[in-house]
């Protein structure tokens, strides 16, 4: 399928690897609160940090 799809999740990372299907998906990410976070439009306070040190 030409989709984007994406994983998100340790558990769920090391599943896809050890399966051998990371060729199956467009973007796999071990941070899954995260990645469910950035998806939703929240702001990530590493991100912040990040802009506010810049400054």
């Amino acid at each position: 399928s030409s989709a984007f799809s994406m994983a998100g999740g340790g558990h769920t990372a090391a599943a896809i690897n050890m399966l051998g299907l990371e060729e199956e998906f467009s973007y796999v990410s071990t941070g899954g609160g995260a990645l469910e976070r950035m998806l939703m439009g929240e702001r990530l306070p590493v991100i912040e940090a990040l802009i506010k040190f810049k400054r």
